[in-house]
């Protein structure tokens, strides 16, 4: 168990995975997926997250905080200056897009739902597409296309890049 408000900017970029269970799309998602977590985001800066929600925004660690949340924290291991860089450049980019290119991809929460991954927009991500694009793109490999936050965890446990930073929970 860490403590998230004790994370050091050298310790980033990290990969977090949440089991935010106070909402309906989030129940939704776990019971369709049958997984122990239902949101992918980043922490690029100490105490905030760039997260996928109604749109791609900064969110306090407090919002995550709660005691219906866990939080999986993933670390890339050996991850160069050259790759810190296009992970931090790729969230920036986003977050400095117009509101409405920031989106939610609700199409693709809709494929997710039906398990039709294919079923998304091509322009918007949700959150663990999200992570995929502006974290894992070209940094690592064999991330599928559409992935859930639930392949997303499968693949970190076995991946060689990828180690398990910490936990936390508000038991």
């Amino acid at each position: 168990m860490i403590n998230p408000n004790e994370i050091k900017e050298s310790d980033l970029p990290l990969i977090v995975l949440s089991d935010h269970s106070s909402g309906f799309i989030q129940w939704v998602i776990k019971f369709r997926t049958k997984a122990n977590y239902n949101h992918g985001m980043s922490m690029i800066k100490p105490g905030e997250f760039a997260s996928q929600g109604g749109t791609f925004s900064i969110a306090p660690l407090s919002r995550y905080m709660t005691s219906q949340s866990r939080l999986k924290f993933w670390k890339i291991k050996g991850l160069t200056d050259k790759e810190k860089a296009l992970i931090n450049r790729r969230i920036n980019n986003r977050l400095n897009l117009p509101k409405w290119k920031r989106r939610y991809n609700w199409i693709g929460i809709f494929g997710q739902a039906t398990g039709i991954k294919w079923i998304s927009s091509p322009w918007v991500p949700f959150c663990s597409q999200q992570v995929k694009w502006d974290f894992l793109d070209g940094v690592i490999g064999g991330i599928p296309k559409h992935p859930s936050p639930k392949e997303l965890n499968t693949i970190f446990k076995i991946h060689k890049r990828l180690e398990l930073y910490g936990r936390w929970s508000a038991d």
